[in-house]
């Protein structure tokens, strides 16, 4: 059973076996998350040239894995795929066997990133042609919270927890709840914080 984690991935050493597409797709997201990659490969797509890595350009022989962070076995041989991440295995390295089939030890979510929200939704590899229908969706929903008003949202909530102590539980379930054109119309948190103990007590809007 997979169960989703959010790993940081800076200046972890990763291997990717394989230049082709699959294997560029998982380069370009982990080199956004600053991870340091290592491939493996005879020949690579042309995409490659454009990400931090360090190219062995030759094809994957029982090269050491030791050392590595992850591992990704993105190959067209489903042989090989299987043996390297046997090997994984047996070295307790985390693994991502991309074959049809396949998954090692972890899969690729698909990912949405808003205002300092990370959503991630996969399938498990049963109806990945829905995955991105659903993203979509999620995309919908976290479009209002840019950046600004999520760090808004983080202030006001500390504003809470430091000046409310004895109230904050309900208060943070209000501001949850609150529609943000009015939080972004009052603009900093004590003017949030005062609405909202006014909504609590029921003593009316503006």
């Amino acid at each position: 059973m997979f169960y989703p984690l959010c790993i940081e991935m800076k200046n972890k050493a990763v291997l990717i076996i394989g230049g082709g597409q699959i294997g560029l797709h998982k380069a370009e997201i982990l080199a956004n998350a600053g991870a340091k990659l290592t491939l493996i490969a005879p020949d690579r797509l042309n995409a490659w040239d454009a990400l931090p890595v360090i190219w062995q350009r030759e094809r994957y022989g029982g090269q050491p894995l030791d050392g590595y962070f992850l591992v990704i076995c993105a190959t067209e041989d489903l042989a090989l795929n299987a043996a390297v991440a046997t090997e994984c295995e047996k070295r307790k390295i985390l693994c991502d066997n991309t074959s049809a089939g396949q998954s090692g030890d972890l899969i690729f979510p698909a990912v949405v990133q808003k205002g300092g929200y990370t959503a991630a939704v996969t399938s498990n590899g049963q109806t990945p042609f829905l995955t991105k229908k659903i993203k979509d969706e999620i995309e919908k929903v976290l479009s209002p919270y840019d950046e600004e008003t999520v760090a808004l949202l983080t202030k006001t909530r500390f504003y809470i927890i430091e000046h409310f102590p004895a109230e904050k539980k309900a208060l943070l379930c209000k501001l949850a709840l609150a529609p943000l054109s009015i939080i972004r119309e009052k603009g900093n948190p004590d003017e949030i914080s005062d609405w909202l103990q006014r909504e609590q007590t029921g003593a009316g809007t503006d």
